[in-house]
């Protein structure tokens, strides 16, 4: 769990072969505590987004026939860009589809909430 927060940034794709640090030999004048909290702060923003996806598509990709096939791309794409070194401009037909289920995924925290309060 540990290593989801180390400051690496993503894969420099002018040269696929390695990985280039963040903040490594990069604004001295930022402590480690500092480079960390921006690092956890923006993985943070961005592990929550795919919480709110992930959440859109089990309560609504995997439930209503309309949206099965958006939720299957979603979840082959991802699965295959996990076991290969994918290209980031190969995944961008799936992007609107990551904003509709999000925007399913608050449409159902927001009516959960609702329904809590009144």
């Amino acid at each position: 769990f540990g290593g989801l927060f180390r400051l690496n940034s993503p894969m420099n794709f002018r040269n696929a072969a390695f990985i280039q640090r963040a903040f490594v030999d990069t604004h001295p004048e930022l402590s480690q505590t500092q480079k960390l909290l921006i690092t956890i702060t923006y993985r943070g923003g961005f592990f929550l987004f795919v919480l709110i996806v992930s959440l859109g598509i089990v309560r609504y990709g995997l439930t209503h026939p309309l949206w099965y096939f958006p939720a299957l791309l979603i979840i082959y794409l991802n699965l295959f860009y996990s076991l290969l070194n994918a290209l980031p401009r190969y995944a961008v037909p799936v992007y609107p589809f990551y904003a509709l289920f999000g925007v399913l995924g608050l449409r159902f925290l927001v009516r959960r909430a609702r329904a809590r309060l009144l």
